[in-house]
Parts: C-alpha cells; sequence; structure tokens
C-alpha cells in the first residue's frame, strides 16, 4: 500500500491577499489626503511660507520707516521741513513710491508673492499687504502720527466685498420689524449693496420712528480686531422737513440680537453716526470710507446698517455699500 503525501500551501489565500491590498489602498488614500487635501500637509507648509514672507516684508516696511524717521527728523536749515505732520506724508509717500506704482490713492504693485496697497497720504494712512497666492490672507496697519505702523494683530477679513460674502457673515440681509413703521428696502446687486427708506406722508406725524436695516446673519468673532470699515459709493441722508432735532440718523452698528421688533438698535454695543445737518431741509452727501472703532471689544456680534429717522415726511436715505471689513 503506497503512502501518498499531501502537499500543505504555506502561502497566503487568495482572499487574505485582497483584504490585504484593500488595506493598503485605504491607506495610501488617507496618506494623500493628509498631503494634498485642503488641509493637508503641502497646504499648510505652503500657508506657512506665505506668512513668513509676509512678516519679513512688514519687517522690510518698518525698518524703512525708522530709517525715514532718522532722516527726516534730522534737523534741517529750513524749520518748515521740520513739520511733523509734512514728515510723516513723506514717509508715507516714499513708501508708496517703493511698495506700490507711486500713486496713494489706494492702487496696488503686483509682485511675484504679494501685493501692497496704500489709502492715504499722512498719519491714520492704511498699508494692505495681500498675498497673492492665499487671497484670503491679509493685512493691515495704520500709520501713526509718531511714524511708526500699528499693524493688525489678525489678518484682516473682507466681510462684503463688491458683491462676495465671506462664510463668516453668512449672508446680509433686511431685518424685519426694526422699526415701527417699514418704509425702506434693501437690495443685494452684482457689486454693491443697496439701501434706501424714505418717510411718506401717510405715516406723518403719528409720533413714532421708522427704519431700515441690513444686518450679517451670522455673528462675528471680534476678539483681536480694532475696527470695522465700511465703504460707500454713495450715500445720501436727507434730514427732516420740521424744526426740531428729528433728523435722520445712519449708522454702522454692532448688535448681540436682530430678531424681534427693534432688537438691533435696542442691543448695538457699538455705533458710528452720520446724522443730518441741523439746517433742515437739506442733504448731507458723503459717500467715503466710514470707520466704527471696535478697539477691545473681544466678543461675538453681529454686524450691519440702521437707517432710522422721524416720523417726519420728506426725509430718508439713499446709501449704496460696497464693502464692510474687519481689521
Amino acid at each position: 500500500m503506497s503512502k501518498h503525501k499531501k502537499n500543505k500551501n504555506s502561502g497566503i489565500t487568495l482572499i487574505a491577499l485582497v483584504v490585504t491590498i484593500i488595506v493598503l489602498l485605504i491607506l495610501a488614500g488617507i496618506s494623500i489626503q493628509m498631503l494634498t487635501g485642503d488641509n493637508g500637509i503641502i497646504k499648510r507648509a505652503g500657508e506657512a511660507k506665505e506668512t513668513t514672507d509676509i512678516a519679513e516684508i512688514k519687517e522690510r516696511i518698518n525698518l524703512k520707516m525708522a530709517e525715514a524717521l532718522i532722516n527726516y527728523y534730522t534737523p534741517s536749515s529750513n524749520p518748515a521741513e521740520d513739520n511733523k505732520t509734512d514728515i510723516i506724508k513723506k514717509m508715507v509717500t516714499d513708501l508708496a513710491n517703493e511698495y506700490t506704482d507711486g500713486d496713494i490713492t489706494g492702487k496696488e504693485k503686483e509682485n511675484d508673492d504679494y501685493k501692497i496697497a496704500i489709502e492715504g497720504d499722512g498719519e491714520g494712512a492704511r498699508i494692505f499687504i495681500t498675498s497673492n497666492k492665499q487671497p484670503n490672507l491679509k493685512i493691515s496697519g495704520i500709520m501713526q502720527n509718531n511714524g511708526t505702523i500699528m499693524w493688525g494683530k489678525k489678518p484682516v477679513i473682507e466681510l462684503y466685498n463688491k458683491g462676495k460674502i465671506s462664510p463668516y457673515a453668512g449672508d446680509f440681509i433686511q431685518l424685519p420689524n426694526q422699526g415701527i413703521y417699514s418704509c425702506g428696502w434693501v437690495k443685494k446687486n452684482a457689486d454693491n449693496i443697496q439701501m434706501h427708506r424714505k418717510t411718506t406722508t401717510s405715516i406723518q406725524g403719528s409720533g413714532d420712528y421708522n427704519a431700515n436695516t441690513c444686518f450679517s446673519t451670522k455673528m462675528i468673532d471680534l476678539t483681536g480686531y480694532t475696527r470695522v470699515v465700511f465703504k460707500f459709493s454713495t450715500l445720501k441722508i436727507s434730514s427732516a422737513d420740521y424744526s426740531n432735532n428729528r433728523s435722520t440718523t445712519f449708522s454702522m452698528i454692532l448688535t448681540t440680537d436682530i430678531t424681534g421688533n427693534n432688537a438691533a438698535w435696542n442691543n448695538r454695543k457699538k455705533q458710528h453716526s452720520l446724522v443730518s445737518p441741523d439746517i433742515y431741509k437739506a442733504v448731507l452727501d458723503a459717500p467715503g470710507t466710514y470707520i466704527l472703532d471696535i478697539t477691545g471689544f473681544d466678543s461675538n456680534a453681529y454686524i450691519g446698517m440702521i437707517d432710522r429717522g422721524s416720523h417726519w415726511s420728506n426725509q430718508g436715505t439713499d446709501a449704496v455699500c460696497t464693502s464692510i471689513s474687519i481689521e
């Protein structure tokens, strides 16, 4: 009787091989995601480099300002040239000539990795550095009266800019029930937010006010920020047709509540108002940039605008807002 030896396979089975390959593919996918994902190692390394590059640009600008201070504060033969205000203007002009196209009206000069813009021509001039690779990485500084630049602690957040709304803001909408009478509207166009309010004769003499509002739908963390900047291409405020101090007030406001009647006004924490002149039946035509100082606020709030007036007719506001940013 012959004996047959059974062959014993020491290798892996087909199922084990398939399982191994699947596991390796999963691990490879995870590794690739960690490297190249939205929050991957490669992207974070690039962001860190951009942040470092901008920090180096800030330092170069600071050194240039220090050098200019030494040069301009050296007593000259002409005492008029030692005027502090003129010196600050010269320093800003020199900065614009080197880092922008030489125009100090906000135009930018493109570089390989960043662009710099300057708005203003003396104390209070604003300097912006924006990364070309990370458009959301933008920092700002303000020219001080001592010739130094106070840089923001955090990157600028453009809550609204020519039709684009930041996720931080959610949206900008007209609030319901914010006045005894609603006699205005808010429109979001392709590149601006338009607000209009006009008191009609039908509610004249009612004894109550009327209001029009536009606010972010999300509360925004303002910790570390010092100001909210609003830009208007149109801002016409018509005063009341009445010889008492009951005219239109257009305000930029931070508030902690936007629900319920008059909530945004009653719960305002910071406010910057433009009030029409004491010359009644007049119109204040004042487009431009307006700043709401929030130094030390360090809390969460809704950001927006309130156009509020008395019950007397022939008053109101037309406002076209092109941008809202926190710096």
